[in-house]
């Protein structure tokens, strides 16, 4: 997930300061788009969730697979911001929901970097919905080549 563009959806109702990602991965284009905004631990990144991001089955509510891509996705880029221009690879993604994100919510990651070694990046994120709490995850990211 880097650079960015003028945002092109209107209908994602995007609030001021946050910036449309360019997304090179073929999955995360099919489930985005994305966005980001610069912070002062780095970035945050975000989606609107709309009626593609939803369980049949699951009253309204994101399905846990998008949270879950979308965290993989969002704590990946605050890894590839440490070792730029390296790369990274998820070794574990450990998730626990606290509530639900539902259709028109503006879900934001709050990420950052909590370690960093040669070849492991420690990294943590809070998913927001609204400003409440949705999840929170840990995750290590193997630095390809070290």
């Amino acid at each position: 997930m880097t650079g960015a563009r003028v945002l092109s959806r209107p209908q994602d109702n995007v609030p001021e300061g946050w910036e449309e990602m360019t997304l090179s991965d073929p999955f995360e284009q099919v489930i985005g788009p994305f966005y980001h905004r610069r912070t002062e631990r780095g970035r945050d990144f975000a989606f609107r969730a709309g009626a593609r991001h939803f369980n049949t089955g699951g009253a309204g509510v994101v399905h846990g697979g998008m949270i879950l891509s979308f965290l993989d996705a969002s704590l990946g880029a605050c890894a590839y911001d440490a070792i730029r221009p390296g790369h990274a690879a998820t070794l574990n993604l450990s998730t626990e929901f606290v509530s639900a994100a539902k259709l028109g919510d503006w879900v934001e990651c709050r990420c950052e970097v909590l370690r960093q070694t040669r070849s492991i990046l420690f990294v943590r994120g809070m998913l927001l919905a609204n400003d409440k709490v949705v999840a929170n995850a840990s995750s290590l990211w193997k630095v390809i080549g070290a």
